[in-house]
């Protein structure tokens, strides 16, 4: 097999399969060339480098181009969300899209950092796999809460030190989205979770499929008057 019949090849493969898999076929036929070298029966390896020229730079590989909702699809998917998850799985998603927050920044969320006199979020940490760590850029910032959504936050958190004291726990709130079903916690939602209930939201909604960052794109583009549906047209 010819160098440009593997570049072909690949190419071909690479209209219809991810980053991944192409790198992934491009390894295997690598490596029978690799063993082929090896036991004399070639001398080089036509693959070899053969991926810089089909896939682009290997950190923007798995980038994904923004999908933000215009406003008329945050509403509806909020308000399915609203049918069919849990208050707190709502009200996160809330927070993603109208504050802005990395999905791990709004796992992480405490009841400490929320100042409602001066309406703003102190971003301290993320969450990601059972570990809490500095956000992205290892910086702390302020986030700005609209009013309606700091009424929201004051009474998830009075729910919450309701629940706490019907169950025997007290009345002291830190986390605000911890998952009642995650052992030996409290622990946030995992991030999984919460994909899996954006994609059912968005499906019951019968909208695009997003992801949690695309809602972070949403309150980016908001924050800079950018409408979504006229950046989906002209960027």
């Amino acid at each position: 097999m010819q160098r440009d019949q593997i570049k072909h090849h690949l190419l071909r493969l690479s209209k219809k399969l991810s980053p991944a898999t192409i790198e992934s076929i491009h390894g295997v036929i690598s490596g029978i060339f690799g063993e082929a070298i090896d036991d004399g029966l070639v001398r080089s390896n036509p693959a070899n480098k053969l991926l810089k020229k089909i896939l682009p730079p290997k950190n923007q590989r798995d980038l994904k181009p923004p999908a933000p909702m215009t406003v008329t699809e945050r509403d509806l998917m909020l308000a399915t969300a609203g049918n069919i998850c849990s208050r707190s799985m709502r009200l996160l998603l809330m927070v993603m899209v109208y504050m802005g927050l990395r999905l791990g920044e709004a796992l992480a969320m405490r009841a400490r950092h929320l100042d409602f006199d001066r309406m703003f979020y102190h971003v301290v940490e993320g969450f990601k796999r059972k570990v809490f760590k500095k956000p992205k850029g290892g910086k702390s910032r302020f986030v700005d809460v609209p009013e309606f959504l700091i009424a929201e936050l004051e009474a998830h958190i009075a729910y919450l030190k309701k629940r706490g004291l019907k169950g025997g726990k007290g009345s002291s709130v830190d986390l605000l989205f911890a998952d009642p079903a995650e052992k030996g916690g409290p622990w946030p939602y995992s991030q999984r979770k919460v994909q899996g209930e954006l994609k059912r939201v968005c499906k019951a909604a019968r909208l695009e499929t997003r992801n949690p960052h695309d809602l972070r794109h949403y309150a980016a583009y908001a924050e800079l008057g950018i409408i979504p549906t006229l950046m989906r047209i002209y960027c």
